[in-house]
């Protein structure tokens, strides 16, 4: 699983790469939402639970990993709270 660097700076990275790609034209906060709403679709843990679920070994390293995911989805939405105010 390709973890990210950094779940704490995981918008900070994606608003700079969503600007690199040319979205966010309307400024840094529409370049931070796009980051967001991509970071939201890939680490929420009912989304990840429906693309890597069945691949994901039975008991305990499965869990261990079901809760990385939520663990980097509360760092994603948290940086946004942040972000947002």
């Amino acid at each position: 699983m390709p973890w990210p660097p950094s779940a704490a700076r995981l918008l900070d990275v994606g608003a700079a790469r969503q600007q690199e790609m040319g979205r966010g034209k309307g400024g840094a906060r529409d370049a931070y939402r796009a980051a967001f709403r991509a970071a939201a679709l890939r680490w929420h843990p009912d989304k990840f639970e429906a693309r890597f679920g069945q691949r994901l070994a039975p008991g305990e390293p499965g869990e261990e990993v079901r809760a990385r995911v939520q663990a980097v989805a509360q760092a994603v939405t948290d940086a946004w709270a942040r972000v947002a105010s």
